[in-house]
């Protein structure tokens, strides 16, 4: 997110956003399409893992536990399937509906209970095994450096200071010196 403006013609045009979770900033990605324009010019399945992020992190900022949502729906279909399947006396498929069960009630879980703002923030391990999961198992297909937008090893890109930015190269001296920056700070205790 912090690339609000980019590729303008005046490098003064450009805006970054640097910014502490839950002051606007997502408000003002909105604004500026950032997730559109992070899709532009991806290969498919990026652009469905980008998707991906945005989704959830939109249904993470409207409920910090997300039960009732449709990827939940679809793992109890999923989950009731097994269940069936299991019944049935004469079936060869005894291991695949053992799989979907399990498989099933352990993404409902992860998903619902663990990888989810209030832990991934707060238990350390739990936030390392999310950014190895997005950096190395999905190849960073989370993550939109063009926008330092997404997610990896690095954490949530549109919570990174601008130190870490120019740590990690997402934004270059040249950069920082020539753009329109902008830095939302908020009082913990308002």
């Amino acid at each position: 997110m912090p690339w609000l403006e980019k590729e303008q013609e005046k490098p003064s045009d450009n805006l970054l956003f640097i910014h502490v979770p839950r002051c606007g900033g997502t408000s003002l990605m909105k604004h500026y399409n950032v997730p559109e324009k992070s899709l532009k010019n991806k290969a498919c399945l990026k652009k469905f893992w980008m998707k991906t992020f945005f989704r959830r992190y939109a249904l993470l900022e409207r409920n910090n536990f997300p039960i009732w949502t449709e990827g939940n729906a679809a793992l109890f279909f999923i989950f009731v399937i097994g269940c069936f399947l299991l019944q049935i006396q004469d079936i060869d498929y005894r291991a695949l509906a053992l799989v979907m069960i399990i498989m099933s009630f352990f993404l409902f879980v992860f998903l619902t209970f663990i990888f989810v703002a209030p832990t991934i923030c707060r238990i350390l391990p739990i936030r390392r095994a999310y950014l190895i999961f997005v950096h190395y198992i999905l190849c960073r297909w989370m993550e939109c450096i063009d926008y330092v937008t997404g997610s990896n090893k690095h954490g949530y890109l549109p919570h990174l200071t601008a130190k870490k930015m120019l740590d990690y190269e997402y934004v270059s001296q040249e950069e920082m010196k020539t753009v329109s920056s902008l830095a939302i700070v908020r009082n913990p205790y308002a």
